[in-house]
């Protein structure tokens, strides 16, 4: 199963989450309507897993306080940046040990960028351009190196490789490479210049011994109570929208159009996913399989794809089946369909739920 899917199906308080663009209102009558890249491309469309809906929806209300309370950011930052001094000391003490050099690096706090934003609801539907013209020419759009399927995370702050630790690794051999991110992280696999806090090597063990700094009690309070109608909602955009029988008859008209129109992607439903976005045929599908590419290990499908065993993005292919999806997008109304149901499941969801979203509201209001 795809990695990148995975990590943006899973993702916990996913409501009001934007894609990594800046995504303007869509036009519920369009098939679509996405960003263009700038630069020497400029006005290529970006490729994109969500359609932002326009206007509010009955769960961005509660979106602003799904983060808690907010904490005294300057003293949040003075611990943050005590703690990772420790860390790292603790770390390059402990590679000494082991043989090896290593630079404590600076602190680099969360970049307000990086931090989801609340402001915006949106759909399980890749975005299309507008105009048919423009489907025909770039398909579902152009692709960067990251997996077009990751919406922005929120972690802890880490500090990106330091030149003086990118050198020293650079000067190393083969061996010594591998021995030094098993003393480091504990194990030989790792992503050049991006040290994660993992369980094993001197970095587990300066997490263990250098603990987390402490959220303040009204902060842990809200996590223990409010968190679990946060992971409820998580669950609706995973599966509970999809999983409803307006969507489903909805994408099967969708998919008879496709099928009408000779493209036949049934065969690149994930199993195992019931009720989920890949778990029927879909335009989600579609985008994936379209955008299959040429991975690192030689293959030429995403992992876990079924029979794609070509790669389709940026060929006629691609195009085909993008512009028949936009075709039937049209003909079933697609898009303003799916936002109409969307926005009365999370209703439903809303009015069942009321009670505890308006006490963490207040309480959030109360805290904050």
């Amino acid at each position: 199963m795809p990695t990148a899917i995975l990590s943006a199906a899973t993702l916990a308080l996913v409501s009001g989450c934007v894609s990594g663009n800046d995504a303007s209102a869509v036009d519920p009558s369009l098939p679509g309507s996405q960003p263009t890249i700038s630069g020497p491309d400029a006005g290529i469309p970006i490729a994109s897993a969500f359609t932002m809906i326009s206007g509010d929806t009955p769960i961005t209300a509660y979106s602003p306080f799904l983060d808690g309370p907010m904490m005294d950011q300057d003293a949040e930052l003075a611990a943050r940046r005590d703690r990772h001094a420790k860390f790292e000391a603790f770390t390059a003490e402990c590679m000494k040990e082991a043989g090896f050099t290593y630079h404590p690096e600076e602190y680099s706090p969360l970049d307000a960028s990086d931090k989801r934003s609340f402001d915006q609801d949106w759909m399980w539907i890749p975005e299309l351009p507008s105009e048919r013209a423009d489907v025909e020419l770039h398909g579902y759009g152009a692709s960067g190196d990251e997996p077009f399927f990751e919406l922005p995370s929120v972690s802890e702050p880490t500090t990106a490789g330091t030149q003086a630790n990118l050198d020293y690794v650079a000067g190393l051999s083969s061996d010594a490479y591998a021995a030094y991110y098993l003393a480091l992280v504990g194990h030989e696999d790792t992503v050049e210049g991006f040290y994660g806090e993992w369980e094993l090597g001197c970095r587990g063990e300066a997490a263990i011994a250098v603990p987390e700094v402490e959220a303040p009690p009204a902060v842990e309070y809200f996590r223990t109570t409010y968190w679990p109608v946060a992971a409820e909602i998580n669950q609706l955009y995973a599966s509970g929208i999809t999983s409803d029988p307006r969507i489903k008859e909805l994408n099967s008209a969708w998919n008879d159009c496709m099928l009408g129109l000779g493209v036949d992607i049934s065969s690149q439903v994930i199993s195992g996913w019931e009720g989920s976005y890949l778990s029927m045929p879909s335009p989600s599908v579609s985008f994936l399989y379209a955008q299959a590419v040429e991975t690192t290990d030689g293959s030429t499908t995403e992992p876990g794809l079924p029979g794609g065993d070509g790669v389709l993005r940026g060929t006629p292919a691609e195009a085909k089946i993008a512009l028949a999806d936009f075709d039937c997008r049209v003909e079933t109304d697609y898009v303003a369909r799916y936002q109409a149901i969307q926005i009365e499941v999370e209703q439903a969801f809303v009015n069942s739920r009321k009670e505890i979203l308006d006490q963490m509201v207040a309480y959030v209001e109360q805290n904050s």
